[in-house]
């Protein structure tokens, strides 16, 4: 009988009713254990613990991710603040249980996933639901099941009160790569075939070495020896010659005795080549850069610092994620879900050398975007009095100061920075100003921009009249509307094409109004570039519309060709004027957004023209951050008219500059 068969069969005679847990943990064992000839070689997270690499490895990513300051964050109508009152920040932050500080804890849980592929920490609240303290979990011992119901448990067998199952509410799970989303694999599990290829090397270099570092050999002798003259030999042979305390001495054979070594030396074995690949596998598992395991062999000084930089982006963050969600899952509850959340500060990790790191800060002064303090916090220094003022571009004065740069006086600039409209209200002419020659380019390029879409949609509408209208009539609808697909990704392509000269014309000097208008030196946007992909999706929104107005004009009609040719009329000289207006403000305002991206511009004003429609007039003043929505999807906008008449919009996209609706000739300005 085998040691696996006894093994399970002592199994079942000590734990009676537990023996399936045990079971799949035996079952787990037998596919760690690598054979090789009579011998084998247990792979399991503690023994691949003693290959310095995965040592290296692991405690790199949790020492990494553990040393980063983890903080709770309420969400504002700007940014965020540090929520210091929140019960869960002083245990992610500092201290999750009385036996664990936070560094302790995390590297802990991490050091879990990375070899078992899961990490489990009971979450204890008091009676009003509260966390009050998180408490490590052993992977080895957790299971996650679904019950009947389709909801998850989490089983844990614990020493002292034997198999308990916890909801997912009591457990924060930190998972790995899984392929159901419910358990991480485990790293060590997956990959021990190369695991135990290095600990069979250990073991190999173990016996090498206590060989001396020499390969065995024969003892030759020209005559015949008797048993007991045998025995003798070889055991002088060892004690004199055999161990590393014996390396170097003298042997002295007699009677013709040779000895011949058998073997390869080590440099033919390529042993220490077998090792150095040993470690660039592990650094491939774990996602490591080769120099944070010791190995220099392919690091320089010009590209540690780059390799240390992507050892953030794609080695940390990743976990990094996993970890923030986890928590937002788990730890925060109802309402607290939308005003809190927890982030790492990685900042520090990617400041690089001093240098760069004070020119970047330098631009970010230059352009506004960072104060004297929030360099200074930034490199771990204490604020100073007045270090909260933001500068603007070229002349560098504080910009409560700024007249006409930013399109405000220093006074309405505070109050429009508090979102009032009457901030904005005594404002608007300026602001109206600002974007007056943005505004005339679209006068200029209106009628060349009307005659590419014309153009371009003559060529559409007549070849859905001639050659759709055969199919029709021959075929019937089905028939019509399978040509259609195919004839509309066939004319997407042609649709850059008729657009592409005149649009970018338009943008390039629209681009260049934009940046006279914050003050920006040079245009810092790839127009044409820009152009391109704007018209690659124009095109894809395009057809689309082509294909749904086609269909709810045909689907139902009792006459379809003659419906199939008024339609087309009206695409000729209906729609191509209607998208062309469209696109011109459309385009306008997505340039000019791109260069004050580029510019470092914070925040963006809405500004109406003319005699605007209701819904407009509701907008304008509006300021949003850079990044932020004017309106969202589904959100809806509501005016009167002067007649008192309200009108009601609801917005079907979400609205970062104009066009508000088809016809509004609206524009944004930097605030």
């Amino acid at each position: 009988m085998g040691i696996g068969e006894r093994m399970r069969l002592a199994m079942k005679a000590l734990f009676g009713d537990r023996r399936s847990w045990f079971r799949e943990l035996y079952r787990e064992w037998r596919a760690m254990t690598i054979h090789a000839g009579p011998g084998s070689v247990v792979v399991t997270p503690d023994t691949a613990l003693t290959l310095t690499a995965v040592w290296a490895a692991v405690k790199v990513l949790s020492e990494s991710v553990a040393s980063l300051p983890l903080h709770v964050y309420e969400r504002l109508e700007r940014g965020k603040r540090r929520a210091v009152e929140h019960p869960l920040y002083r245990i992610l932050h500092d201290e999750p249980n009385e036996d664990m500080t936070s560094f302790d804890f995390i590297s802990t849980l991490m050091m879990h996933v990375l070899l078992w592929g899961n990490g489990y920490a009971q979450i204890v609240r008091d009676n009003g639901g509260r966390v009050v303290a998180l408490w490590i979990l052993l992977p080895n011992r957790m299971e996650v099941m679904r019950r009947e119901d389709g909801r998850l448990v989490y089983v844990y067998d614990s020493r002292r009160y034997g198999r308990v199952a916890l909801e997912p509410s009591e457990v924060l799970h930190i998972r790995g790569l899984g392929f159901d989303g419910l358990k991480g694999y485990s790293v060590i599990s997956y990959f021990r075939r190369t695991l135990g290829i290095a600990l069979a090397a250990e073991t190999y270099g173990e016996r090498f070495f206590a060989n001396s570092a020499r390969p065995g050999g024969v003892l030759k002798h020209p005559g015949k020896l008797s048993e007991e003259a045998y025995r003798r030999l070889r055991q002088s042979w060892e004690e004199l010659h055999q161990g590393p305390e014996n390396v170097g001495r003298v042997a002295i054979l007699e009677e013709g005795m040779e000895y011949q070594a058998i073997g390869l030396p080590p440099e033919d074995a390529q042993f220490l080549e077998t090792r150095k690949f040993q470690v660039a596998e592990v650094a491939r598992i774990f996602r490591v850069p080769p120099h944070m395991l010791a190995d220099l062999e392919r690091a320089t000084f010009s590209n540690i610092e780059q390799q240390s930089i992507e050892f953030v982006v794609h080695s940390l963050r990743p976990w990094l994620v996993r970890w923030e969600k986890a928590i937002q899952q788990r730890l925060f509850v109802g309402e607290e879900k939308r005003r809190y959340f927890a982030q790492f500060l990685v900042e520090g990790l990617l400041r690089g050398d001093t240098e760069s790191r004070y020119k970047a800060y330098a631009i970010g002064r230059q352009w506004g975007w960072l104060s004297a303090n929030d360099v200074r916090e930034m490199e771990n220094m204490n604020p100073i009095d007045g270090g909260d003022v933001y500068l603007v571009p070229l002349n560098m004065i504080p910009t409560g100061q700024a007249v006409g740069q930013n399109g405000r006086s220093g006074e309405a600039g505070r109050r429009g920075r508090r979102e009032t409209r009457a901030a904005v209200a005594g404002d608007m002419e300026t602001a109206r100003r600002m974007a007056s020659v943005r505004v005339r380019l679209r006068e200029v390029y209106s009628d060349a921009i009307l005659d590419a879409f014309k153009r371009m949609m003559r060529k559409e509408a007549n070849d859905i009249r001639q050659q759709g209208g055969k199919v029709l009539r021959k075929q019937g609808k089905e028939a019509f509307f399978l040509w259609l697909e195919d004839y509309l990704q066939r004319h997407r392509e042609h649709i850059p094409e008729t657009l592409l000269p005149v649009m970018t014309a338009y943008a390039r000097q629209v681009a260049e109004a934009a940046a006279a208008e914050v003050g920006a030196e040079e245009v810092n946007v790839d127009v044409d570039a820009f152009v391109r992909a704007y018209l690659d999706t124009y095109a894809t929104g395009h057809i689309a519309r082509s294909r749904a107005l086609l269909r709810e004009k045909l689907e139902q009609s009792e006459d379809p060709e003659q419906d199939l040719d008024n339609e087309m009329e009206r695409w000729k000289a209906i729609r191509a004027a209607e998208e062309a207006q469209d696109e011109n403000v459309q385009l306008g305002n997505a340039i000019a957004k791109a260069v004050f991206v580029a510019s470092g511009i914070r925040y963006l004003m809405w500004v109406s023209f003319g005699e605007s429609c209701p819904l407009c007039e509701r907008l304008s003043g509006k300021i949003v951050g850079i990044e932020g929505w004017f309106v969202g999807k589904g959100e809806k906008v509501t005016g009167e008219s002067a007649d008192g008449t309200v009108v009601e919009y609801v917005s079907k996209r979400w609205v970062g500059h104009p066009p508000l609706h088809n016809g509004c000739d609206c524009a944004i300005v930097a605030a």
